[in-house]
């Protein structure tokens, strides 16, 4: 997946954990804290209105922001 250095888009965090990437992963890969990648999950959780990245994953399915896997 071709993601921007150092921002995480919602959608390009969506689709990285529903492939299995971890957080830890993540930060890596985009130069950031752990935390950060944290900070940005929680909001993107907020926003649909779920508690956890399964649900997330889910509903952004079924709201057509990501693919089926």
């Amino acid at each position: 997946m071709d993601i921007n250095l150092g921002k995480l888009s919602e959608e390009d965090g969506l689709l990285l954990l529903a492939g299995g990437t971890k957080r830890k992963e993540i930060a890596e890969q985009l130069f950031m804290s752990e935390r950060t990648v944290s900070n940005h999950l929680q909001h993107i959780f907020e926003k649909l209105g779920v508690s956890s990245a399964v649900e997330a994953i889910t509903k952004a399915i079924q709201l057509g922001y990501i693919p089926p896997l």
